[in-house]
């Protein structure tokens, strides 16, 4: 492994310019952020997420969202937490003495670090970001980096040196940028900490650990001329700048601002929904009229008006501000803003992926718990085409919060299986044509991956070969399209509904769609179905997979999960049919135009 050498090490040479400290106004409020806001300001790219983030807990009215009870967000954080134990314990089990994890102050950890022994693991240290490092930047009264602990450092000996490796614990499946940064920013910020213990200097390889305690190593050199330029450059003009330009879309769904920056979107480009960053860059670009403001709705409503048809160049944007707001012809505007009356709309041709006629179809939903990544709920329902539920194949179950979901995972598979399976065949004795249809796109790889964990599991049990008998037939069954000669089939698809509108319908909302966006501008105004409307709206809040995971097992929530996940099914039934409806009402106004 390569080490930082005293004369070519970014971190040490660089040290010795200190410009003087920032002469900014010393009772200013200094913005403060931790390393995982950086890597999650990467992961995200966006600005705005970091200013948010650096202000203090002393402003005024706290700015995240609130979030009580079980959340998705905070199963992730408990999930990560519980991998880092089980890194923690293998490395302890490997190293017994040698791994030290103690609650220390930073000049005690300082200590510890002089009389550091090769081969030895420091788990969780506490450090502050050295003095040295602000000088240098000359930040030190813009921006504070809270303190930092890396999950491991480990102490090896090369050529006769010293030298500290950076790993880290993620419960991922593979390694992302964003978390090799992270590793980069603990070992640049150790490297000013090391700089007054000559005996040690910094890696230049770094780790992560995955699942299940999979280690990969990489080199950290060329990230850090990234680290520099987010130092030097980046996070003081985000700090410094008033108004961030910044962008709203599906990115946005796994922020905690994702409700701040939806209400602050209205009347912005993110009108138009799910407008990648590089498309919305684009447009402000061309539509901008004003050199003092990031371009908005109404710049581009002003663009359309008054484009000079006779200017070549101008005509050639205009094409291009058309097809990226899908410009509909007959509505001399973009269907996303012709918001009177609020509802659906279609937008260009119907998507080809939706089947044009079936016999039944075949709605599943599945919610997984997002700290043991096993399910713990699932619903069936097959419906036929003239609105009758076939009660024979309507089935849900789930398991409790007490219960091991590992543990119950081969019960609750053998029971989904069990219906599947019976309804496939019930399917295919009488030729019937047929679509299975999921909500989420994650819903069918939840389904996916479930099914062939259990086709992958070794047992020589009976029961269990049984299990996997069946859950072989229902993947093939689902997920295979087509057959030995090589031809599609018709039976079944698995269709994903959301996937299916994003493409095709517009919503006047901005960013994306969320849940009951579907239900108040697809289903109320388009659906003529009032008694399959009245047996969702008591519940339309309570039936999307976050909110069924916020309230499995809370005492206070009063929606059973296997009622919700029947429910599910029907939210889905219901929004195909209104998807049926909007394409009959949009095939007769062409007809008729």
């Amino acid at each position: 492994m390569e080490e930082m050498k005293d004369d070519s090490n970014p971190i040490r040479k660089k040290l010795r310019n200190t410009p003087n400290e920032d002469s900014q106004d010393s009772q200013e409020k200094v913005a403060s952020i931790t390393i995982s806001d950086i890597s999650n300001y990467y992961y995200l790219n966006c600005d705005k997420f970091l200013k948010l983030k650096s202000r203090r807990s002393h402003d005024k009215k706290p700015i995240l969202q609130s979030m009580k009870g079980r959340t998705l967000r905070g199963a992730s954080l408990q999930r990560g937490r519980n991998f880092e134990i089980e890194v923690e314990n293998h490395l302890r089990s490997l190293h017994k003495d040698n791994f030290i994890k103690r609650k220390l102050s930073h000049d005690e950890t300082i200590n510890l670090l002089r009389e550091a022994k090769c081969d030895q693991i420091f788990c969780q240290m506490l450090f502050n970001v050295h003095e040295e490092f602000y000088k240098k930047f000359n930040i030190k009264n813009i921006i504070e980096i809270r303190q930092f602990k890396p999950d491991f450092i480990i102490v090896k000996e090369e050529g006769g040196k010293k030298k500290l490796l950076i790993y880290d614990a993620k419960s991922s499946k593979c390694i992302q940028d964003y978390h090799k940064l992270q590793v980069a920013l603990y070992a640049y910020l150790l490297g000013f900490i090391v700089q007054d213990i000559p005996e040690l200097t910094i890696s230049y390889t770094g780790g992560i650990y995955l699942p299940p305690l999979k280690l990969q190593e990489f080199s950290i050199d060329p990230l850090l001329p990234k680290v520099e330029l987010l130092f030097r450059e980046k996070l003081p003009r985000i700090i410094k700048t008033p108004k961030l330009p910044w962008h709203y879309n599906d990115r946005c769904k796994s922020c905690q601002f994702v409700n701040t920056c939806r209400n602050e979107a209205k009347g912005t480009i993110a009108a138009i929904p799910y407008l990648s960053l590089e498309e919305a860059v684009k447009l402000k670009k061309l539509i901008q009229v004003r050199d003092d403001a990031d371009a908005d709705i109404e710049d581009l409503n002003d663009y359309l008006s008054n484009i000079d048809v006779y200017d070549e160049r101008a005509k050639a944007d205009y094409h291009v501000v058309k097809n990226i707001i899908k410009y509909d012809e007959k509505l001399k505007n973009s269907p996303y803003l012709n918001v009177k009356p609020r509802k659906a709309q279609f937008v260009g041709v119907p998507t080809t992926d939706f089947p044009q006629r079936s016999d039944h179809n075949l709605l599943i939903t599945m919610s997984l718990d997002n700290v043991s990544l096993k399910p713990f709920g699932w619903g069936i329902c097959l419906y036929t085409s003239y609105k009758e539920t076939k009660h024979q194949f309507r089935e849900s179950e789930s398991i409790s919060i007490n219960d091991d979901p590992h543990k119950e995972f081969i019960s609750l598979m053998d029971k989904f299986t069990t219906v599947l399976e019976k309804c496939l065949e019930y399917l295919e004795k009488d030729k019937l044509r047929v679509c299975a249809f999921v909500y989420y796109e994650r819903e069918k790889e939840f389904i996916q991956n479930s099914l062939l964990e259990i086709m992958s599991i070794e047992s020589s049990s009976t029961d269990l070969s049984a299990i996997k008998r069946k859950a072989e037939r229902c993947f093939f069954g689902l997920f295979k399209n087509k057959n030995d000669d090589g031809h599609i089939t018709e039976f079944p698809r698995m269709i994903v509904l959301e996937q299916v509108i994003i493409r095709s319908v517009a919503i006047h909302v901005p960013g994306f769609y969320r849940f009951d966006d579907i239900w108040e501008q697809l289903m109320k105004p388009i659906l003529n179905d009032q008694e399959l409307l009245n047996s969702l709206e008591p519940y339309i809040k309570e039936i999307d997979l976050r909110n069924i995971y916020n309230s499995w097992g809370h005492p206070d929530k009063n929606l059973e999960t296997n009622k919700a996940h029947l429910l599910r099914t029907d939210f889905g039934y219901a929004v195909i049919k209104a998807y049926y409806e909007l394409l009959q009402e949009y095939t007769c106004d062409n007809l008729i135009n």
